[in-house]
């Protein structure tokens, strides 16, 4: 591996628990007369630890690799409001399941993907 670069770097962006960065690491052969690379690479052909395949192509003698990194260990920072409302949810303390559409945001944990709480 002669260079590695994540793709998140935006000013804004801010690695929280579950995140899943992604990187962009470039392998060169030390010699290309007898080790290269061939010209397509996928998911079943490239071999990553710590992370995920997303995608792989040529760049001279260079194989430029997309992965994306296992998702951030951590705690979710405490939600910024919280609440129960009875007339969706009925009366605290019973068994419930909560499907919150992937577009809305959770009130529990305030990621905008499916909640598993």
């Amino acid at each position: 591996m002669t260079e590695a670069e994540w793709l998140d770097k935006s000013s804004s962006y801010v690695v929280e628990a579950a995140s899943e960065p992604q990187m962009k690491v470039k392998l060169e052969p030390e010699d290309v007369s007898e080790n290269y690379f061939l010209a397509s690479y996928r998911e079943s052909n490239v071999k990553i630890s710590g992370g995920t395949f997303v995608s792989a192509r040529r760049d001279g003698d260079a194989l430029l690799v997309t992965l994306r990194v296992r998702p951030v260990k951590g705690d979710f920072d405490p939600p910024k409001d919280a609440y129960w409302n009875e007339k969706i949810w009925g009366k605290p303390g019973g068994p419930h399941r909560i499907t919150i559409p992937a577009a809305m945001n959770c009130s529990f944990c305030g990621m905008t993907r499916m909640c598993t709480r």
